[in-house]
């Protein structure tokens, strides 16, 4: 059966249909595509005075904000589908929510909010509002914030920035709430505008009863997953040679926010302040269109990038999410091109054109959400992962400044943050443990490198030189299984440990096996005087066996049980906060990758676990002979928990 990190994903019922309709209809489905298209655009040309009419019922500040949607066509093509978000034609024409109140949208799960819990949004503002004009001060980005804060001038999203005082004068009969801005450095190096609704206070009178779900970097692979789901619920078997082979694209919206409008009276509560450069003083500005950093700006625009979501899969039939203003769709190979561009038609019908300066043309890999999907060996069944290259040389880049001149606080927290993003790309824990004195950097003053820093900067230059590899699995029955227990005792200052192991179990060729292990006491020295030893000789077990079990464990999926829940989460985290556990956790991830296995750590109780025996008495039990197992003693092998990472994948591989 299914191991539980083999079962597939949930579908969604909008990506069954599609994956559907492109096994069934394969030779016809581009011009299936086409056809919809043309629909769209003789309803769009059928509907203009609809549209028309609705403009007109719309402020004049609203119109520069929405003049390229179709606020008549979206709302007919929402009907058409039975989409439940219903209000969502209202908010397209008269402004969607910023601050207080978000209502249920329909298409989220539902967040039970009281009437008790919402407030009103001018609560406290006066004296928000005279906490932030006392902060405000030139600063290093009011040049950026000037540029970016006049093109939103000049696109007809907010209002020209005026003096705050004039400001102040035509607001003293009415209430208002400010919201201030400042600049963020991403790590590709971009600069972006953020304002601060936590400091506003926009955040605290803002309730929500949309809980927002969003798909991960990895929905590529789920996406083709529906499309072997329905071929293998069929009896089909993945197509080989050319006719197997997928394609990927990606596209996005440009300034997605601004161009979905803001509630006008919620707008007053949001009323952007910065710093202008050339007149020395603090403006102030009104926004038509919605402000990255409102936590109900976040569900209202999702709600339109999920509805745009749904008809690209509904009408077009396309295997297309959306990340926030981010999309990934695949195809296969020989249509890829043709269903980007029906998909960047239909776009432009609705007046939402995706930006052509980040367009990813299809192709065998694509980047979505700061990872890329290699699709080269999806006829096999496998998709791999690996962080984009940007990013990759942006650490490179910090380790290089670093060994020259120190490491800081402030930039370890930025390292810290992208290294745990590029462990998303990576073969199952591989790149998590090792980075905790990077982390512990972040909270002391200290710029010198120490040891630990050293080590870590090296066990990250290993990981880029080796690139181990995320894998997904979209078959999983050409692997060995193995079942695995694993447990040690500490009592009276003495340890002891051992494992029973399945392999291929319950077949012809099963084979069991078992080891005593004695253990040396220089491993004491490398986990340091402690009161007991028991989380790290549990961990050890399992460290001993992925070594003594190499030959057996490579190319297998297994399920290992363990009862200690320290040296559990070590594992299922790949990481821990204590050195010696995490040096072992480090090692047996870096051997399952070497090894190409994938484990699945689970709890067991004591009671149930087989190697508890074996563990305590050795080879005197009674329980591993009467159930066929080959036992004998083992020893460890401490050296691989010294080595460099890049040597003990070495190792590993050879064993």
């Amino acid at each position: 059966k299914p191991l539980p990190n083999e079962r597939p994903c949930a579908t969604d019922p909008d990506l069954s249909y599609v994956a559907e309709m492109m096994v069934t209809k394969r030779k016809t489905i581009t011009g299936n595509r086409i056809a919809a298209v043309e629909a769209v655009k003789q309803l769009k040309h059928r509907w203009r005075s609809v549209t028309n009419f609705l403009r007109r019922k719309q402020r004049p500040t609203f119109r520069g904000v929405t003049k390229d949607r179709d606020i008549g066509l979206i709302p007919l093509l929402a009907v058409l589908m039975f989409w439940p978000d219903v209000l969502f034609a209202t908010h397209l024409i008269y402004g969607f929510p910023a601050v207080g109140h978000c209502e249920w949208s329909g298409v989220y799960p539902r967040r039970e909010v009281s009437p008790s819990e919402r407030f009103d949004i001018f609560e406290d503002a006066k004296e928000s509002n005279e906490r932030l004009k006392a902060k405000m001060r030139p600063g290093k980005d009011d040049d950026i914030i000037l540029t970016k804060s006049m093109q939103d001038v000049e696109k007809g999203f907010a209002s020209e920035p005026v003096r705050l005082t004039d400001m102040e004068a035509l607001l003293e009969a009415s209430k208002y709430r400010f919201i201030r801005r400042f600049v963020i450095t991403q790590g590709t190096g971009k600069s972006r505008v953020i304002d601060d609704a936590n400091d506003g206070g926009q955040s605290d009178v803002s309730t929500d009863e949309n809980a927002l779900c969003f798909c991960s970097a990895t929905q590529p692979a789920h996406h083709i997953e529906a499309v072997q789901g329905y071929m293998t619920q069929t009896g089909m078997i993945w197509p080989q040679g050319p006719e197997g082979r997928m394609q990927t694209a990606g596209e996005d919206w440009p300034d997605a926010y601004r161009y979905t409008p803001m509630n006008p009276t919620e707008a007053e509560a949001c009323i952007v302040i910065w710093w202008h450069p050339q007149w020395n003083c603090i403006v102030a500005q009104r926004y038509y269109g919605l402000l990255f950093g409102l936590p109900n700006a976040v569900t209202s625009f999702n709600r339109w990038s999920r509805l745009a979501e749904a008809m690209a899969r509904r009408l077009l039939m396309v295997l297309m999410s959306m990340y926030f203003d981010d999309a990934t769709m695949q195809d296969w190979a020989e249509s890829i091109h043709k269903t980007q561009e029906c998909v960047g038609e239909f776009m432009k019908l609705i007046g939402s054109p995706w930006a052509s300066a980040k367009s990813q043309p299809g192709a065998n890999q694509g980047d979505f959400l700061g990872l890329v999907h290699d699709l080269n060996d999806v006829r096999s069944g496998t998709i791999r992962f690996w962080p984009r290259e940007a990013l990759v040389e942006k650490v490179t880049g910090i380790i290089r400044v670093a060994r020259e001149s120190g490491l800081s606080s402030g930039v370890a927290a930025k390292l810290y943050g992208i290294c745990n993003f590029l462990e998303t790309g990576m073969f199952a824990r591989v790149g998590r443990a090792g980075l905790t004195a990077i982390k512990e950097r972040q909270y002391d003053h200290g710029t010198s490198l120490t040891p630990e820093i050293s080590s870590s900067f090296d066990l990250l230059c290993d990981l880029f030189k080796m690139q181990p590899r995320r894998e997904y699995w979209l078959v999983a029955a050409c692997f060995t299984r193995i079942l695995v227990a694993s447990d040690a005792a500490y009592e009276n200052g003495r340890g002891s440990a051992g494992f029973l192991a399945v392999v291929n179990p319950g077949t012809p060729n099963e084979i069991r096996v078992g080891r005593v292990i004695d253990i040396p006491q220089e491993i004491y020295l490398l986990w340091g005087d402690r009161k007991t030893y028991i989380a790290q000789l549990e961990l050890m077990a399992v460290f001993v066996a992925v070594v003594e079990l190499a030959e057996l464990v490579r190319g297998s999926h297994g399920l290992w049980c363990i009862d200690n829940v320290a040296a559990l989460m070590a594992l299922v985290k790949g990481c821990s906060g204590v050195s010696s556990m995490d040096q072992m956790a480090k090692a047996i991830h870096l051997g399952t990758f070497a090894l190409e296995s994938q484990a699945y750590y689970e709890y067991v109780e004591s009671k149930a676990n087989w190697s508890d025996e074996i563990s305590r008495e050795g080879m005197n039990g009674r329980w591993a002979v009467e159930n066929k197992f080959s036992t004998r003693h083992c020893g460890v092998a401490t050296l691989l928990l010294q080595l460099p990472s890049i040597a003990v994948v070495g190792v590993f591989s050879f064993l």
